[in-house]
């Protein structure tokens, strides 16, 4: 990782040039995600029910998606694939910021964001230690 911040490249460009070190990349989110949706499954269903659809962005393989559709098989989910929103699922904010000049938002950033894109309203959902749900509304 020193390495390229002596070059000045950026994460996604030297991920995208070397292959093996993308796949790891890759595997480490895979394997974080298994954890969250494990918990997600199990301890905050509240959260899916009553929903009729639900937009996965940035689902890698879909294995997320499939764990919602088998649990709420009346949910009709929708992946939107992303390489780049695929890969910024770490959550640390200093390796965020600092690694891959990235950063993690605050609720109140969320709410402007999501008011700026023309969304009605949004809930977050605490689901384990960093990470959430966050459900936006048309």
């Amino acid at each position: 990782m020193m390495m390229l911040l002596h070059l000045k490249l950026h994460f996604w460009g030297y991920a995208a040039g070397e292959p093996e070190f993308g796949k790891i990349f890759n595997e480490a989110m895979a394997s974080d995600s298994n954890l969250t949706m494990e918990v997600l499954m199990t301890q905050s269903r509240l959260v899916f029910e009553g929903l009729e659809s639900l937009v996965d962005v940035g689902g890698g393989t879909g294995k997320d998606g499939r764990a919602i559709v088998q649990n709420f098989p009346n949910i009709e989910t929708y992946q939107i694939e992303d390489n780049e929103a695929i890969e910024t699922q770490m959550s640390f904010d200093m390796q965020m910021l600092v690694l891959y000049g990235a950063k993690e938002r605050t609720e109140k950033e969320w709410a402007t964001l999501f008011s700026d894109a023309d969304f009605s309203s949004y809930k977050i959902f605490p689901v384990l230690g960093i990470w959430c749900l966050i459900e936006v509304y048309p």
